[in-house]
Formats: C-alpha cells, sequence, structure tokens
C-alpha cells in the first residue's frame, strides 16, 4: 500500500513539473523564459538581413588600432582594414536577448570598443552588449580580412 502512495505522488510532481516545464519553454513561466537557457542545445544559422543600428557617419582616423586574438596569437594592423572591422563591430544590432555560451574562436579590440567575440563557422558576434547573427557577406568580410592582416 504504501509503494502505491508513493508512487501515486511521485507520478502527480512529475506532472507538475512537465507542466511547469511546458510553460516556461512557451514564454509563460517565469521572465527568464525570453531567453533561452544558456546551455540549451541550439545551432546558429546566421542572417539574411544585415543586423545594424542606424548611426550618423563617424569619421574614423586611418591610424585607428584594433587587435584580432585567434589561435592563441595575437595580431595588430591599422588602416582600411581596421576602419572596416571597427565600423561594422560598432553598429551590429546587439539588442537580441538570445546570448549564448558557444565557443568564439576570434576575440577583437579596438579603439572604439573592446571584448567583442566572433565565431565565422556559425555565424554571430558578441559584445557586452548582446549577441547578433553574421549575413554570409559580413562572414566573408571577416575571412578576407582576417587572410589579409593575420599572417
Amino acid at each position: 500500500m504504501k509503494k502505491r502512495i508513493l508512487l501515486i505522488v511521485l507520478m502527480a510532481v512529475i506532472s507538475v513539473l512537465a507542466v511547469f516545464t511546458v510553460l516556461e519553454a512557451a514564454g509563460e513561466g517565469t521572465s527568464e523564459a525570453q531567453s533561452p537557457p544558456i546551455n540549451t542545445p541550439h545551432i546558429h544559422l546566421g542572417t539574411k538581413n544585415e543586423q545594424t543600428v542606424d548611426h550618423d557617419f563617424f569619421g574614423y582616423c586611418g591610424n585607428t588600432l584594433t587587435t584580432i586574438k585567434i589561435n592563441n596569437r595575437e595580431y595588430t594592423f591599422w588602416g582600411g582594414d581596421s576602419v572596416k572591422l571597427t565600423d561594422m563591430l560598432l553598429y551590429l544590432d546587439y539588442s537580441n536577448e538570445r546570448v549564448c555560451k558557444c565557443y568564439a574562436e576570434i576575440k577583437v579590440d579596438t579603439e572604439f570598443g573592446l571584448g567583442y567575440e566572433i565565431n565565422l563557422r556559425e555565424s554571430f558576434a558578441r559584445s557586452e552588449k548582446g549577441q547578433v547573427d553574421l549575413t554570409e557577406e559580413q562572414v566573408k568580410e571577416i575571412k578576407a580580412l582576417i587572410d589579409r592582416q593575420c599572417k
């Protein structure tokens, strides 16, 4: 008899937990359900539309320094590639609240922002402001820039 009561209680607890899990997945359980748990398995698909914020033109000096950390090495450069990467990273729309802990193989520091992280295989960038998907064109531009500057 005690085993039956224990089994019924256990089934009731499992049912309640299942309901809460469904509500959280639907975004109705807690305010945290708006952004997925950090360790939830997922994939990155990139985006077809550029995710940038509106901004006024800002003229950079050609000697703006950028440092890329990749494969345990640092590369510092200036000039057109530095300006291009700085501008791209500075004006991406990082407002997406869905920030994951996926590995970012590239770290970037510029004179206008520190601690950018980029994953070219999974097409995303992140900063202290958030995370954003990159377009195929943006990934190609960054790859070409790295090929030129990180030799």
